[in-house]
């Protein structure tokens, strides 16, 4: 049994530290980690692999981000916050009202509207809507190298 014993107690200088490692968490001398879960939206980029430029200021005036169609209500909301704050009271996306300008864009697309909550006309679900004022189409653009 050149350079090893039973159970891993001995290891050839020759091995990788990875190897020995590797044989140490096998042999219990070192717990796993737990795998890392990726979690798709935090990577938050485009078709083209620029970064998508999620946005919104305080008072809701100025929301950027991804528009998502529901097909089964044919509504439309921006989700301007994959991972919004317990102190935003709208959590990250907001139903938009039905607006001409909404017919021109694709599931997915990426967007600024100004506009305003509009409290006065809720959803089904009791959550305010969003009326926009302008809607402009935002083409990230790729990290440079």
């Amino acid at each position: 049994m050149s350079g090893t014993q039973m159970g891993g107690q001995q290891r050839d200088a020759a091995y990788p530290a990875e190897v020995k490692q590797a044989d140490a968490a096998a042999q219990g001398d070192e717990p796993f980690q737990t795998p890392v879960q990726l979690d798709p939206e935090s990577m938050r980029v485009a078709s083209n692999g620029a970064p998508i430029p999620y946005h919104y200021d305080r008072g809701y005036r100025k929301l950027t981000g991804k528009v998502d169609y529901d097909a089964g209500d044919k509504s439309w909301h921006i989700i301007y916050n994959p991972r919004p704050a317990d102190d935003d009271k709208l959590g990250g996306s907001i139903r938009l009202l039905d607006d001409e300008r909404l017919r021109e864009l694709h599931d997915q697309d990426i967007v600024q509207v100004e506009g305003e909550v509009d409290n006065e006309h809720p959803d089904a679900d009791g959550k305010p809507q969003y009326r926009i004022a302008e809607l402009h189409r935002v083409r990230p653009r790729p990290l440079a190298n």
